[in-house]
């Protein structure tokens, strides 16, 4: 009897967890709405992620992208204004050759700008790789390797001629330089 009544208050807690949960996706859903304007909960959720940025920037980054992310946190903007800085971050990164930067970048900066207009969910933001770009950019000052990963002067200082930037890996990059150091130090000899 005892092991029937604990089958049915398990059965029963299963059943409004997944009810509370359906809850919560559905409230997402409508707060984030794609037919939605830029409101004002939004906006204030964007401003919190991008908060956290700002002071997290390194050297590398474009002047451009800090002062949009600025402008963001700073200004009351609209829509349309939002819009507007949306495409000018999207060329942005677009414009860089590491691919890791521009990964990082994108789920950083981009993806919260996304999902404050409506293009995205946030359930489309994958948190952990997002956590872990987080981590990275406040690395990027205090730990060699993170730097270089993510390094966009490395990535072009470092390209053989001849080879497209996309096609080559930053490990790849570092075996010519070096490659190239050591056959420059050998003719000097």
């Amino acid at each position: 009897m005892k092991y029937l009544i604990a089958h049915h208050i398990r059965k029963l807690a299963e059943c409004l967890r997944l009810a509370a949960f359906l809850d919560n996706v559905k409230d997402t859903w409508t707060k984030s709405s794609r037919n939605e304007a830029l409101t004002p909960t939004a906006l204030n959720i964007l401003r919190n992620d991008l908060t956290r940025l700002s002071g997290l920037f390194d050297k590398e980054t474009p002047d451009s992208l800090k002062t949009l992310v600025s402008k963001i946190l700073k200004k009351q903007i609209n829509g349309d204004e939002l819009k507007g800085i949306h495409d000018s971050i999207k060329e942005t990164i677009k414009s860089f050759k590491n691919p890791k930067r521009k990964e990082m970048l994108q789920f950083l900066v981009l993806k919260p700008v996304q999902v404050a207009l409506g293009k995205i969910t946030p359930m489309e933001i994958d948190n952990v790789k997002r956590n872990k770009y987080l981590s990275d950019l406040a690395d990027i000052r205090k730990r060699k390797d993170i730097e270089d990963k993510y390094s966009e002067k490395l990535m072009l200082e470092t390209r053989t001629k001849g080879t497209p930037s996309s096609q080559m890996k930053p490990h790849t990059q570092r075996f010519y330089a070096l490659k190239l150091a050591h056959f420059l130090i050998d003719s000097l000899q």
